[in-house]
């Protein structure tokens, strides 16, 4: 208990309190990094809780729908051997999009086309207006309005797609996802607060002379370690604002990071004489 309540008002004096980061240099570097792994686990619940709640009633609609026994086209069978597609329908075949699943693009008219003749050219592929084509040789999924991109097949020694196949795939993912759910939302979490922890450990290397610079420009002094140690605080409203951020859409990109990085290290570097004085603990 302590520990969180510490923990929060680090948070809190993160954003706006020259005294707090005036002190920091006291701090144990280990005090640093546990509010960063805590934050990260903090943020990686959150975001584990928000996928679960996307996730599971559309896995439940996917069940109770029976998409694949449905929409799969029962005469549609795929073969790739030693990286060349084959099927048994007519090229050029076409999976339109269905009236009761309308795209949000204009532009696109099919879910997958295949065409494996060959020499298809780009013209032709990018008329068939389709999320998916499949060629002779490669994927090629369209990642927005006007990206593609396209995956070779070459690496496919034999592989067989046919509804039969897809069902059974369907029933065995639907199995291990029902034994393991638990498993895998803690798996995430705990890849993610590491992930994320690594990263920020790694990126405050460079960010740390920054708070250097602001402190030299204060006339103040600091060393590379105090700087570190500095920047691990001055790092947490960047992280929350990269979340809060995330989970909009948005995604506010290295540079902004760093200039919201540097404005709160200037904001709190050298002001403390004006600034009433508050404890901070040491470990």
């Amino acid at each position: 208990m302590k520990f969180i309540k510490q923990f929060l008002g680090d948070v809190k004096n993160s954003f706006y309190n020259p005294v707090f980061y005036s002190k920091l240099k006291n701090r144990t570097l280990g005090s640093g990094v546990k509010n960063i792994l805590f934050l990260n686990f903090v943020v990686g619940s959150i975001l584990t809780l928000i996928i679960v709640a996307f996730t599971v009633p559309a896995f439940k609609d996917f069940q109770e729908k029976k998409y694949v026994e449905t929409y799969y086209p029962q005469e549609l069978t795929v073969r790739i051997k030693d990286g060349v597609a084959s099927t048994t329908v007519s090229d050029p075949y076409f999976v339109r999009v269905s009236a009761y699943h309308k795209s949000d693009n204009p532009q696109i008219q099919n879910y997958l086309v295949i065409n494996t003749q060959k020499d298809v050219s780009l013209d032709t592929i990018a008329s068939y207006q389709s999320y998916v084509v499949l060629t002779r040789e490669s994927v090629i999924v369209r990642e927005s309005l006007h990206e593609s991109r396209t995956y070779l097949l070459k690496s496919v020694k034999d592989l067989v797609i046919s509804k039969a196949n897809v069902s059974m795939w369907e029933k065995e993912i639907t199995s291990i996802l029902k034994k393991f759910a638990v498993l895998i939302a803690l798996l995430f979490l705990v890849m993610f607060m590491l992930g994320a922890t690594a990263y920020w450990l790694f990126i405050m290397l460079f960010w740390a002379y920054v708070p250097l610079l602001v402190a030299r420009l204060q006339k103040k002094k600091l060393t590379y370690t105090e700087s570190y140690k500095t920047g691990l605080y001055a790092i947490i409203p960047v992280i929350l604002l990269s979340v809060v951020f995330m989970i909009f859409g948005i995604s506010i990109g290295g540079l902004t990071s760093l200039l919201v990085f540097s404005l709160i290290l200037v904001l709190n570097i050298g002001k403390e004489e004006s600034e009433v004085s508050e404890p901070v603990h040491t470990d």
